[in-house]
């Protein structure tokens, strides 16, 4: 059986989740701010509870296991016809990967030498044709001009509004900023987003009447309460 065959048995096999196919935006869906209090009354710290079980980097393996159980899988097909089903199984892997491990940036460095990643022949060139089907997708975006970092959209910016939203009204937090969610609060998922979009995560709630700037430049609002 060739390689292309294997993969496209093994994708057909293996149903896919839906995901979003655009990025997300700050200005999407108006928030339910009566859906969003009630909720907070009930288990608001999904991403908390997440972080706080400290994933290592170890072995979440794809569901093809690792190099030794499916050896084709582990290097960019020869067949140019092959690449982008391999690229696709690999880059849903990697979105489930980054949710998984709470994280938001993955360089290229880091995807080299991370298990099962770094198992992949000509690592590189692989995690390039692979961050571009996710880009392709809206599920990721280049940062800066080197292709050295991926940013990926695991969670619309919206749904992490709603979980700062909630998190806020349970802990009484009516002042929030950038940097108190970066430094104070580092156990929580939303702390390890980039500061841009947490900016931008503030800026929906002002958008969506739950909060007011305080400072703009600063990234500082007050809910409404």
């Amino acid at each position: 059986m060739s390689v292309h065959e294997k993969i496209s048995r093994r994708a057909k096999a293996k149903p896919k989740p839906e995901r979003p196919r655009t990025l997300p935006t700050a200005r999407t869906e108006e928030i339910n701010e009566t859906q969003v209090a009630q909720a907070a009354v009930h288990d608001v710290h999904e991403s908390q509870s997440k972080m706080e079980e400290e994933p290592s980097l170890g072995p979440f393996l794809p569901s093809w296991g690792d190099s030794s159980q499916a050896h084709w899988m582990y290097y960019v097909p020869e067949s140019k016809e092959a690449v982008p089903l391999w690229a696709e199984e690999w880059a849903d892997f990697l979105l489930e990967w980054a949710e998984y491990m709470n994280m938001h940036v993955v360089s290229v460095s880091l995807f080299i030498t991370t298990r099962p990643f770094r198992e992949i022949l000509d690592k590189a060139r692989a995690f390039n044709i692979i961050a571009d089907i996710l880009v392709d997708k809206g599920l990721a975006e280049w940062i800066g001009t080197h292709r050295k970092q991926l940013r990926i959209h695991w969670r619309p910016l919206e749904e992490w509004a709603q979980i700062v939203y909630r998190w806020a009204l349970k802990t009484g937090s009516t002042r929030i900023d950038v940097k108190s969610l970066v430094i104070q609060n580092n156990k929580l998922a939303f702390s390890t987003l980039p500061e841009k979009d947490l900016l931008e995560i503030l800026g929906i709630l002002v958008e969506n009447k739950l909060a007011v700037w305080v400072d703009k430049k600063k990234g500082a609002i007050r809910l409404k309460v």
